[in-house]
């Protein structure tokens, strides 16, 4: 099991999810000192076993898997792609697919004309 976070990072990151959620039960679920007591075994249970817990999983998934799916579009816009246009058209439509993605992927990174993978800029092909 991950043991990378601790009781107080778990803390801030329900006080964040109730802060945006408003919900009575998340805030009383926030106030109690319950998730320093029992720690992440606590926190699996509340997000396996109540509404509230797999509503925010639901939300944490779906913005995770919509910043993936428009990465692509992202990545022609700040590369200064000429064809970001088409990039972020093709995404849409056609993005649910893995080929499509991939396409418009690898489309957003070979004509991005701003951004270089050479930190040194010494970069010089022949032509």
């Amino acid at each position: 099991m991950y043991q990378g976070a601790n009781a107080a990072s778990w803390s801030f990151a329900i006080h964040l999810m109730c802060v945006f959620f408003q919900e009575s039960t998340i805030i009383d679920f926030c106030i109690s000192k319950q998730i320093h007591e029992k720690g992440k075994d606590h926190m699996l249970h509340w997000i396996t076993g109540t509404r509230d817990g797999f509503l925010v999983l639901l939300v944490i998934a779906f913005v995770l898997a919509l910043g993936v799916y428009v990465l692509p579009v992202l990545m022609a816009w700040s590369l200064g792609s000429p064809y970001r246009m088409s990039i972020t058209v093709l995404d849409i439509l056609l993005g649910w697919t893995v080929l499509g993605w991939l396409a418009a992927l690898i489309w957003a990174v070979v004509t991005g004309k701003s951004g270089s993978f050479d930190e040194d800029g010494d970069c010089s092909h022949p032509e």
